[in-house]
């Protein structure tokens, strides 16, 4: 019997502050745990309807990103596939608008969609461009991370941390303040 395939995805925008959510945790992931071949770890960034290629013949499917949600920036809110298929699909106003609803709907109907969804939303505080991550979204992707560890979403008999941790790849952001 093969392992089943799990795909972690991060979607955002790197360049509009808190949009950068799912890259975030997904390098915050990368640095601290190791995973089998099974679990793929991606920075998707804006792929409206070519998020598909990313989750056709899936069988279990983590995205991370920032949400709009009641409650406050940092604030971690999890839906199951079932509830993100229940909500409408938002209007897109640009192609490279989030289309996870649609694209699910899609491989469902090609008989190829994920049997596990799992969507982890970050609330964000600022989605200006160039603004800085927040300090907000920040502690809120280390507690996304932290899910992993609990055992919550698909992939969380799958990892383990690695000996020695590594330091995340977050080339987007600026590299801290250097002491006078």
């Amino acid at each position: 019997m093969t392992a089943p395939r799990i795909a972690v995805l991060g979607l955002g925008n790197v360049l509009l502050g808190d949009d950068a959510a799912g890259p975030y945790v997904l390098e915050l992931l990368r640095s601290a745990w190791e995973f089998p071949a099974a679990v793929e770890l991606t920075d998707v960034g804006t792929p409206g309807l070519g998020l598909l290629q990313y989750i056709h013949r899936v069988d279990r499917l983590i995205v991370v990103d920032s949400v709009k949600a009641s409650g406050l920036p940092g604030d971690v809110r999890c839906y199951r596939g079932a509830e993100v298929m229940a909500a409408p699909p938002s209007p897109r106003v640009s192609p490279h608008d989030p289309a996870l609803h649609e694209v699910l709907s899609i491989a469902a109907f090609d008989g190829a969609g994920p049997r596990d969804v799992l969507l982890i939303g970050v609330i964000p505080a600022c989605l200006e461009l160039g603004a800085p991550l927040s300090a907000a979204v920040r502690a809120g992707a280390v507690r996304c991370g932290a899910m992993r560890c609990r055992g919550t979403g698909p992939a969380r008999d799958s990892a383990r941390a690695p000996c020695r941790p590594l330091e995340p790849n977050l080339w987007w952001l600026p590299p801290p303040q250097r002491a006078a």
